[in-house]
């Protein structure tokens, strides 16, 4: 049987504040279903998030570009 837990226990394994867990959850960082009104979020998926590197889940996901312009007296 899957043990879910509620949004207080969920920011509490992951050592996040509130705000943290929903905007993870907004970003499809965190998979979590409604049911009733109330966040449940699956125990064994958020100890799974917690194995992930640091940079993967807090870095954005920006493309970094360089550019090099080089400009000439005539």
């Amino acid at each position: 049987m899957e043990c879910h837990c509620n949004t207080k226990e969920a920011y509490e394994i992951l050592g996040i504040v509130n705000r943290a867990l929903r905007r993870w959850i907004k970003d499809d960082r965190i998979r979590a279903v409604n049911i009733g009104g109330r966040w449940r979020y699956l125990k064994v998926r958020l100890r799974g998030f917690l194995i992930k590197p640091v940079e993967e889940i807090i870095a954005p996901k920006i493309a970094r570009v360089v550019i090099y312009a080089c400009v000439s007296k005539s």
